[in-house]
């Protein structure tokens, strides 16, 4: 319920903006982005800001990439895309078994329609991201990301405990990318608001939930995590995904 809660959070304030227009010029975004290869050490949630920019967390570097995907084309249908055998198909791609491959999060592109997927080579800490993407006909390809114009922003006090949970959610709103996950403070679940373009990230906000219980009241924080059942809830308002 916790999760739930924080989650609502952060679809409240992306819902607050309308990301299918975007508006170029002089002040555009992706003016702030420079071109180089992000070092992804890990390929965790996603989601999208203006102008076709995917913000990817890498939990594992505490770090925030935005990267421009230039994908900026209207699709000509609007079809939930249908693919037979994604995890198959996927670990083909990247030259690994279907049982090597690890799907972390996805997010839709609001211009395009095509779907971008977190994914890992292998299990554990080791296992190498990588970002692939479907488009509405079910075609799929890997997002490659070698010379993209990118920017980045580092995590500080991301939890060493749970690594994997420094960056649990992010969602932009109105130039700034609202990101949730875990810190090292006494209460761990962090909200943090960054500006983008990027410039420093804030320690964040601790989430504290009180909790009455018989007898004592206490206080309690709790990881703020997608839990299984968000995840296949929201895959299942994404594109249908046929195994």
């Amino acid at each position: 319920m916790r999760t739930l809660r924080l989650r609502g959070v952060l679809l409240t304030l992306a819902a607050a903006v309308v990301l299918a227009g975007p508006a170029f010029g002089a002040d555009s975004l992706l003016d702030s982005l420079k071109k180089g290869t992000p070092d992804l050490k890990s390929a965790g949630v996603l989601t999208f800001g203006p102008e076709g920019i995917l913000f990817v967390g890498d939990p594992q570097a505490a770090t925030i990439y935005a990267i421009d995907t230039g994908d900026r084309t209207a699709p000509t249908k609007h079809d939930r895309p249908k693919v037979e055998g994604l995890d198959e198909k996927l670990a083909s791609m990247l030259g690994i078994e279907a049982k090597q491959l690890a799907l972390n999060d996805l997010a839709v592109n609001p211009i395009s329609g095509n779907t971008y997927l977190a994914l890992a080579r292998g299990k554990g800490p080791d296992a190498k991201a990588a970002i692939a993407r479907v488009d509405p006909a079910g075609k799929v390809t890997e997002f490659m990301l070698k010379d993209v114009p990118m920017a980045k922003v580092t995590i500080p006090n991301a939890s060493e405990k749970s690594r994997k949970e420094a960056i649990t959610q992010m969602a932009y709103v109105k130039g700034r990318l609202f990101v949730a996950g875990l810190s090292n403070e006494e209460f761990a679940s962090t909200l943090r608001s960054i500006a983008f373009p990027f410039k420093d990230a804030d320690k964040g906000t601790s989430v504290e939930i009180f909790r009455l219980r018989t007898p004592a009241r206490r206080w309690s924080s709790s990881p703020s995590r997608t839990s299984n059942r968000v995840r296949r809830s929201r895959a299942r308002r994404s594109p249908s995904w046929a195994t």
